[in-house]
Order: C-alpha cells, then sequence, then structure tokens
C-alpha cells in the first residue's frame, strides 16, 4: 500500500513539475503543491523517522531499509529543489548512503554510486540556494562528474545566507561521509573536504537545529542513521556536528605524521566528547609505545555512557596490551578476561591471554587456552561487524596487518584466523612434548 501511494506521489509531482516547466508563474496545480508543501515534509520526515527506528533495533532487515529509504529519496526528489524541502531531503540522502556504505564493501563501483548520489543532492542544494544567480555560473558544477571540492565551497558559501542556514549541518554530514569513502584510495580529496567543513560547517553550527522542524508541523526529523556513540554525543536531541577533526587525525596518521593526529585528535575532545576519537588517541599512543598516556585515553571510552559491550571488549583488549608491554602479565590477564566477559567472540584477547601465560612459562594453562581458542573459532558462526564498528575504526580497517604468532593482537578488525590458531597450538605442543 506504501509503495503505491509512493508511486502516486512521484506521478503527480513529475506532472505539475512539467506544468511548471510549460507555464511558469501561472500553474495552480504547482501552487496548491507549494501550498501543501509542509504535508510532504510531514510524511517524509514520519517516514524517515519511522525507518530510522527500524535500522536501531538489532534484527533489522539491512536490505529491506536500502530499498525504503531509496524509495523515499526518489519521491522526495521528485519536488524541484527548495531550502525547505531540502531541510528533510538531505538528512534522509544521508541516511540512504550511510546505509550503503556500512552495507556494502567500500570501494569500486560502490564508492562511485555513493560519491554520484552525494554529489547529485549537493547539486540539488546549489540549484535551490542560488538566488538568481545564473546558471552559466556554476553550469561546470552541474554536470555529471563535477569537481567536488569546488562544488562543495559553492553550496557553503551559497547556504550560509540567511534562507540557506538550516541546510548547512546536513551538507557537511553529506562530505563528511564522501571524505569517509576517500580515506583509503584517494587521501588528498578527503582532507580537502574535510577542511573545507572544518573552515565552513562550523561557522553555522549553533543554527543548525532550524532544520529539526518538518515546515513548522513539528514534527522533529531524525536525520542521523549513525548511532549516538558514533556521533559523539549521549544526548540524542543535542546537535552534533560531522566528526571533522577526527577523520583528519585518521589521514594524519595514514600519511606518518603522528604529532599532527595527535592535535586533531585533542581538538575533537575539546570541541565535543567522541568516543571513537578517544580510541584512536589511546590506539595511536599504544603504537608509539607511550602507554600510561594510552591508557587514559582509553579509560574515557569506558567511562563514556555511549559505550556498548562491543566496544568495551575492544577498549580493554587495547588495555591489556598496554599492561603486557609495561611488563604486568597479571594486571593483562585481568583486563583480557574481562574483555571477553564483555564480547566473547572478541578472540584477540583469548590468544592475548595465551601469550601472557607463554610469558610467565605456564605451559600446561596456556595449551589449555590455545584449545579454547581453536574450539571458539570451530564453532564461531560468521558474525558481520555492526555498522557502528565500521564507521569506528575506519583508520584500524586500512591499517591492520596480518598477526604474527607472538604478537599481541590490538587492531579490533585483526583477529588470529583458525588455521593459524590450530598451527601455534600444534608448534607449542611439540616444543612443550606433549
Amino acid at each position: 500500500m506504501t509503495g503505491v501511494r509512493g508511486a502516486a506521489s512521484i506521478q503527480y509531482v513529475k506532472r505539475v513539475c512539467e506544468m511548471k516547466s510549460q507555464h511558469p508563474g501561472n500553474c495552480p496545480q504547482y501552487r496548491r503543491m507549494q501550498k501543501n508543501q509542509p504535508s510532504f515534509l510531514h510524511r517524509w520526515t514520519t517516514d524517515n523517522n519511522r525507518l530510522v527506528s527500524q535500522y536501531l533495533t538489532e534484527d533489522h532487515d539491512a536490505a529491506l531499509l536500502l530499498c525504503e529509504f531509496q524509495r523515499l529519496v526518489k519521491e522526495i526528489q521528485g519536488l524541484p529543489p527548495q531550502v525547505p524541502s531540502l531541510c528533510v531531503e538531505l538528512p534522509v540522502v544521508f541516511n540512504l548512503c550511510y546505509l550503503q556504505y556500512t552495507s556494502t564493501p567500500q570501494g569500486g563501483a560502490d564508492q562511485l554510486d555513493l560519491s554520484t548520489t552525494i554529489c547529485g543532492a549537493l547539486q540539488r542544494a546549489l540549484r535551490a540556494s542560488q538566488s538568481g544567480q545564473a546558471v552559466l555560473t556554476v553550469e561546470r558544477l552541474l554536470t555529471s562528474d563535477p569537481d567536488v571540492t569546488v562544488l562543495l565551497k559553492h553550496v557553503l558559501q551559497l547556504a550560509q545566507g540567511s534562507k540557506g542556514t538550516a541546510i548547512v549541518e546536513p551538507v557537511c554530514l553529506l562530505a563528511t561521509l564522501l571524505a569517509l569513502c576517500y580515506l583509503g584510495r584517494e587521501r588528498d580529496k578527503a582532507v580537502a573536504i574535510l577542511q573545507i567543513v572544518k573552515e565552513r560547517g562550523t561557522q553555522t553550527s549553533s543554527e543548525s537545529g532550524e532544520r529539526t522542524a518538518a515546515a513548522g508541523e513539528g514534527c522533529a526529523l531524525r536525520p542521523h542513521l549513525i548511532p549516538s556513540s558514533v556521533l559523539g554525543t549521549d544526548d540524542l536531541l543535542r546537535p552534533v556536528g560531522p566528526p571533522v577533526h577526527y577523520l583528519l587525525s585518521c589521514c594524519l596518521y595514514l600519511d606518518g605524521n603522528i604529532a599532527g593526529c595527535l592535535q586533531e585528535l585533542d581538538r575533537q575532545t575539546a570541541e565535543q566528547a567522541f568516543l571513537p576519537a578517544s580510541y584512536l588517541k589511546g590506539y595511536v599512543l599504544y603504537v608509539e609505545k607511550r602507554y600510561e598516556e594510552s591508557i587514559l585515553a582509553l579509560q574515557a571510552c569506558l567511562n563514556s555512557p555511549s559505550s556498548d559491550l562491543c566496544t568495551k571488549a575492544r577498549v580493554l583488549n587495547l588495555m591489556g596490551c598496554c599492561c603486557a608491554q609495561q611488563g604486568k602479565p597479571h594486571t593483562a590477564i585481568q583486563l583480557f578476561r574481562e574483555a571477553l566477559r564483555c564480547d566473547f567472540s572478541h578472540h584477540s584477547a583469548l590468544y592475548n591471554i595465551s601469550l601472557q601465560y607463554l610469558a610467565l612459562g605456564l605451559g600446561d594453562v596456556e595449551l589449555e587456552t590455545l584449545n579454547l581458542l581453536v574450539t571458539a573459532l570451530e564453532n564461531d558462526e560468521t558474525r558481520k561487524d555492526s555498522c557502528k564498528n565500521q564507521v569506528l575504526d575506519p583508520v584500524l580497517q586500512l591499517d591492520s596487518t596480518a598477526p604474527g604468532t607472538a604478537t599481541l593482537l590490538t587492531s579490533p578488525h585483526t583477529c588470529i584466523p583458525l588455521h593459524q590458531a590450530l598451527y601455534v597450538l600444534a608448534k607449542r605442543c611439540l616444543e612443550l612434548e606433549r
């Protein structure tokens, strides 16, 4: 029934748009549609909120939600772009793109599709924000392959006028998601986008509350599909900006600029409490062998109310690695055990426990732990990472390396495979003559 209504709405909107183009300024249907625009926005907002609520349930159907968001975006974009409707359209497009990003492998055609969708939304924002400017001045930005950095600059410059301020935040969120897509293969482009958002987006963040009302009907829009712990707030009602400093720190870390990375992470923390920034800071400090500082940064993650059990497991595992490197195997084992109590599928902690028993010379307990690890890996069902985790550690996805047979496992996306666990167990049995 919903699909029929949606299709009918699209046909109606297309017919009205054709009438408007044929008889500009003299189309009663178009004027009626403009008059009834709040009801359109209210319905779209309600649909968006319903889909977001479904997404936040553990047993949601990602494929079905993706289809529903695609349908909703197609219906919304049947209207000519105008600032009032963009206040709903852009967050909905963001939700669609975020779901696409977390549901499909990054790179290749998927990245191209995502970039095309985001650029198309920015082009609609540009058309709506031109305020009578000659189309020729932006014609080169309305092609199928525009320079995304130039396009973003134009959109933000025009949107920061009195009528377009409300769309600045969703534009910045879309741009930040695009930068996240470019993080691995086109890092220079990612940095350029993030710098634009950093310079422009924060200037109007205090006015972002304007976009939370749908055309005066009082229906609060839920534009952010990303869980609150990733957006960096424990208060769902408090507006948040895109984590620009965090993603810039990821770029700097991958480029080997550790000092710059830590500076950006500190700026992110000063701007707004952000769980992934604290975690990344702990990870970077661990790599730099600054273990005490790493533990302090990771403690902030544990104290965050938005830290779930999966996140706590990886935090405790990394804290255990710090203690192990400091020559505190008993404390490390205790932390690894706590990590397993939070999430037993975090097999890195179990493997790390076996390494501590090896260091302590407790061969029997070490073999027992390795046997348990092999059993756990054999019985473990394939479990895809949650969307939150994919955004939580983009730098760790890119930076992870295959574990050695006697190396602590720190990255949450790096785990010992079953065949290697069996090899280690067999090797240790041979060495201990068991």
